[in-house]
């Protein structure tokens, strides 16, 4: 059983939790802005909240390489924030094999989470790029009209 089947089985059958919502946090110049090496508080705050509610997903969704240097840097900063990797419900981190441009990547990543997650009725999602927030609208339009779409840019 993977493991976003067994975390849905969990939270919905035993802890009798229906997942409704599913937010997506991207984290360079969104939580984190490396140009100033300073946290985004207003969106570390959001994601807390996010965090503390049990019918939310809370997703890390990221451009950065999902080589084993860039996962541990993105940990350490977290850390240093008293936070951490494990704070998500899932991390997805672009492979070097993928070769889509980072809408549709982030698009797909959230695509693929809908999909096995069939309660979500609504989707919110933090990133710094118009055109990143604009391509999940379409494409979650087109996959179903009735989840809402809320995009936050910091």
């Amino acid at each position: 059983m993977n493991r976003l089947l067994l975390e849905n089985y969990i939270k919905n059958i035993i802890e009798n939790i229906e997942i409704n919502e599913l937010h997506v946090f991207d984290f360079d110049m969104t939580l984190y802005d490396h140009s100033s090496k300073s946290w985004i508080q207003e969106v570390i705050t959001q994601l807390k909240n996010s965090i503390e509610r049990p019918e939310v997903r809370v997703i890390l969704c990221t451009a950065r390489s999902k080589e084993e240097k860039y996962i541990l840097k993105t940990e350490e900063l977290l850390n240093s924030n008293d936070m951490s990797l494990a704070d998500f419900d899932d991390c997805y981190f672009k492979s070097s094999s993928r070769k889509e441009g980072e809408p549709k990547y982030k698009s797909y990543v959230i695509l693929d989470e809908v999909h096995a997650n069939k309660k979500i009725k609504k989707v919110k999602f933090w990133d710094d790029r118009e055109d990143t927030l604009e391509q999940v609208k379409i494409d979650l339009k087109n996959y179903n009209r009735r989840i809402s779409y809320e995009a936050i840019k910091p």
